[in-house]
């Protein structure tokens, strides 16, 4: 059977009809649907799975697939590199057929590309596929972590085929009516392209049909703290509300005796809401846990933010301003 369309849905089922193993070898995915259903398969089934990708920024990404979520579900995965690509787009479906062609498992191969998927099974075909993936993971590393560390190639075509496999992503989340999802996404990529004319009117879109000027119901922007030792995120893009969390703050410097943090809005610039100050701390060592902050967001758009002294004269600072004002 050869297929020219529907691949996405028809490899969805074929995970899903497993019975034993799945074996990919994909030189990128970053299909959400299909990685799903991986993860679904692999943890309510539990079926023997094996995975090899390319280690790039396509693939190794923040927002990308949670390929440890894959690993601790126990999932073996393999990362290829770009000195000896994997370039196969392959799986082996309870090692009596065989999915392959030229479809790699991400957006742009389902929505823009013209693509192919041929279903094999003829015993003999299957064994040769069988052989090569074994010779495969057999030259390289099993990843039991994957983090930063692990080194990514990254080119000017990759960067540029990330920004079209992000914005086919976004475009499959509002075709599904996912929006907080797709703001979310829209979000992440601004921070990286600020310029994104497009992305910028998606988002201000998305944002007019779930807030209202009265009532919010998602964050319009990223908020967070500003300090001595840097920048931490207390509230994403797009996170639903109402929404309450807490951060810690630490000291700069030895024998520090007051803080002042900056309260950030993020939307692709970064602007001060207001500032927290504690002018009077007991005096720590350098880098001691010194305030906590406790950030709350009400539906309304008021954005109330305390900071409590630990281990000192517990004192006490607050500030609220509502985020109408910053739109």
């Amino acid at each position: 059977m050869i297929l020219f369309k529907n691949i996405q849905n028809r490899i969805i089922d074929e995970i899903q009809s497993a019975k034993s193993s799945i074996k990919i070898a994909v030189t990128w995915f970053t299909n959400n649907e299909i990685f799903y259903q991986v993860l679904k398969s692999l943890k309510e089934k539990d079926l023997h799975i094996e995975l090899v990708v390319l280690n790039d920024q396509i693939n190794n990404k923040i927002e990308g697939n949670d390929f440890q979520k894959f690993i601790d579900l126990g999932g073996k995965f393999y990362f290829s590199n770009i000195r000896e690509l994997v370039h196969h787009k392959f799986c082996i479906i309870d090692e009596q057929r065989i999915l392959t062609g030229s479809y790699n498992w991400t957006y742009y191969a389902e929505k823009r590309n013209w693509e192919n998927v041929t279903i094999i099974e003829d015993k003999n075909a299957v064994q040769s596929f069988i052989q090569e993936f074994k010779r495969i993971t057999d030259k390289h590393k099993q990843v039991e972590r994957v983090n930063k560390e692990i080194l990514y190639y990254s080119s000017i075509d990759s960067r540029d085929y990330l920004r079209n496999e992000y914005e086919l992503q976004i475009e499959y989340l509002l075709e599904k009516g996912n929006q907080i999802n797709a703001g979310q996404l829209i979000s992440k990529v601004l921070k990286e392209d600020s310029r994104n004319t497009k992305l910028k009117k998606q988002r201000s879109e998305i944002l007019k049909t779930l807030n209202s000027k009265d009532e919010f119901e998602v964050s319009p922007f990223e908020i967070g703290l500003l300090y001595e030792k840097g920048y931490s995120m207390a509230i994403p893009a797009f996170e639903k509300l109402p929404f309450e969390t807490t951060r810690f703050g630490y000291t700069a410097v030895k024998n520090q005796s007051n803080t002042t943090t900056e309260i950030q809005k993020s939307d692709g610039y970064e602007k001060t809401i207001f500032t927290i100050d504690l002018p009077k701390i007991k005096q720590s060592e350098k880098g001691t846990k010194k305030v906590i902050f406790h950030f709350k967001l009400e539906r309304d758009g008021k954005l109330e933010v305390s900071a409590n002294e630990l281990d000192g004269d517990n004192v006490i600072a607050k500030h609220s301003d509502y985020l109408q004002n910053w739109l």
